[in-house]
């Protein structure tokens, strides 16, 4: 895939992509820079660096807004990759007006990787959404639609170790 490939080009090429009609290729395309992300980036001065020359968090961030809940997912995990922090808001906001639970799971999960840098571990950051996270987590039900409980003992689990990564003493202890 795209987000293998070394060049920088290839995070263009699959910007590019998110413009296609088909959805299962802007969820592509979206995976695909935030693996290339994932995969090519090794320290938070490089990561800095592409992300300010990239731009990729720009071109991603209305994608969150698509129609196709593929698309938002593969966008919020995309975003948690990048690890911009300037990504925060809008994926909390997420969390208080999207309708699919996996959506909420990976905008959950993004947003506490937004804090942990390459090399680094965890940073302070002023802007943690620590209560926010913990009231989505309270709105969450046991149940899912087939009464198993396993969507929301995942969507559970994907706010703990949000909320982990934030440092959150009450999720630690």
């Amino acid at each position: 895939t795209l987000g293998l490939l070394h060049e920088e080009k290839a995070v263009n090429l699959a910007l590019f992509f998110l413009r296609d009609q088909e959805a299962l290729v802007r969820a592509a395309a979206a995976g695909g820079v935030g693996n290339w992300f994932e995969k090519n980036v090794k320290s938070t001065a490089q990561i800095d660096a592409l992300r300010e020359s990239l731009h990729a968090s720009r071109h991603l961030m209305p994608f969150l807004a698509d129609p196709n809940e593929r698309v938002r997912a593969a966008v919020a995990n995309a975003l948690g990759k990048i690890g911009d922090s300037g990504a925060a808001d809008s994926l909390v906001q997420l969390l208080t007006t999207e309708p699919d639970r996996f959506v909420c799971q990976r905008a959950v999960a993004a947003v506490g990787c937004l804090f942990v840098k390459p090399g680094e571990g965890v940073t302070s950051n002023p802007m943690r959404p620590v209560s926010q996270i913990r009231g989505w987590l309270e709105g969450i039900e046991d149940t899912s639609v087939d009464d198993t409980g396993v969507e929301g003992e995942v969507s559970k689990m994907a706010g703990l170790i949000s909320l982990v990564l934030l440092q959150d003493e009450e999720a630690i202890g």
